[in-house]
C-alpha cells in the first residue's frame, strides 16, 4: 500500500466524512476505501475524456485528408488549414512552417512491400577441427 497526502479545504473534508460514514458507516478502513473508489473513478473518468478527444483529433484530421487528399497539410493549433502541398519539398521550402503549426502527412507515405522475404538470423561458421 502506498500513502498520498494532500491538502483539502476544511469543509470538503467534513462532507467527505459525513458522506463516507451514510455510505459505509463508521469503521475503521472505510476512509481508504472511499479515497481508493474515488481516485479509480477519477482516473476512469480522465482516461475516458483523454480518449473521447484523441477520438475527436483522429475524425478532424481524417476530415482534412478527405479535403486535401494526396497532400500535406499545415494546420495551426485550433486545427484551421495554413497551407496544402503536393510534395514534402514544396512544404519544406513554405514559409507556413514554425513551432505552432502541425503537418499532417497523407495517408499512404510510407510505401513498404510487405512480400519480399528476408532471412533474419545468425550465420555462423565452424571451425574445422585439427586433430
Amino acid at each position: 500500500m502506498a500513502t498520498i497526502k494532500g491538502e483539502v479545504p476544511e469543509e470538503l473534508e467534513k462532507e467527505f466524512r459525513k458522506v463516507i460514514a451514510e455510505k459505509y458507516g463508521l469503521k475503521k478502513g472505510n476512509i481508504s476505501l472511499a479515497l481508493k473508489n474515488a481516485i479509480e473513478e477519477w482516473i476512469a473518468k480522465q482516461k475516458r475524456i483523454l480518449e473521447m478527444k484523441n477520438n475527436y483529433n483522429a475524425e478532424i484530421i481524417e476530415n482534412l485528408r478527405g479535403k486535401y487528399p494526396e497532400q500535406y497539410i499545415v494546420i495551426d493549433s485550433n486545427y484551421k488549414v495554413v497551407a496544402a502541398f503536393k510534395t514534402i519539398e514544396d512544404l519544406y521550402k513554405s514559409p507556413t512552417l514554425s513551432s505552432e503549426t502541425r503537418i499532417i502527412a497523407p495517408k499512404n507515405i510510407v510505401k513498404f512491400d510487405h512480400t519480399k522475404r528476408r532471412q533474419l538470423g545468425w550465420y555462423m561458421k565452424r571451425k574445422k577441427v585439427v586433430s
